[in-house]
């Protein structure tokens, strides 16, 4: 409940309470007991989003929690892995997720610890064949790498920032993609989150 929602509703209890009261017009215990509930509910939500917070708190842990993290770029070139990788797909029926990210982006860092988190990496490892991409600094035309590719899998990585996630078949076929921009703050994600949108694009298993 939105702050201006808690006040409209704090000042219609008041109002009914005026002219539904005792003739006195005082306030009821119960009404004064609603009104109070409300404001600590208002309380609580400003609280919640000032610096300093406890969910700020959380993601600054997060953060620093990741901040060794390097991601396990593939050697070579990422076309020929990605092809390697279509390949072993096509003997084990499992598709291939194709990781666009960078050493610099903090939320590429969570997303990658996320991914080793025991959890998950099982069920990746059972699902799919990870290729990890590096796009540089794609923010500068001059200091960008594989972009090209990010293109060929209909991702513009100005839209989609980074992480962007691409999911495609033995055949190369495109299963999900992140191009709207939902990864790019996956430094929010929780293990729940990610195992969600992971097993929304695993294979189907009859």
């Amino acid at each position: 409940m939105s702050r201006t929602t808690l006040v409209i509703v704090a000042a219609l209890i008041l109002l009914l309470a005026f002219f539904t009261t005792r003739p006195d017009r005082s306030l009821t215990t119960d009404t004064r007991v609603q009104v109070a509930q409300l404001l600590e509910q208002q309380e609580r939500e400003l609280k919640s989003k000032r610096p300093g917070s406890d969910q700020g708190a959380k993601l600054k842990q997060t953060l620093a929690a990741a901040d060794s993290i390097r991601l396990p770029f593939d050697q070579g070139d990422p076309r020929q892995v990605i092809i390697k990788m279509r390949e072993a797909a096509r003997q084990d029926g499992k598709f291939v997720l194709i990781n666009f990210g960078a050493d610099w982006c903090a939320d590429c860092r969570v997303l990658e610890k996320l991914l080793q988190t025991p959890s998950v990496r099982s069920f990746v490892d059972s699902n799919f064949h990870v290729v990890t991409i590096d796009v540089g600094f794609y923010l500068e035309r001059d200091k960008t790498k594989n972009t090209d590719l990010a293109s060929t899998y209909g991702l513009d990585l100005m839209v989609s920032g980074i992480p962007a996630i691409v999911v495609v078949d033995a055949a190369n076929t495109a299963i999900a993609s992140t191009a709207d921009g939902e990864w790019r703050s996956a430094k929010r994600f929780t293990v729940d989150d990610l195992l969600a949108s992971l097993r929304r694009w695993a294979p189907k298993k009859s």
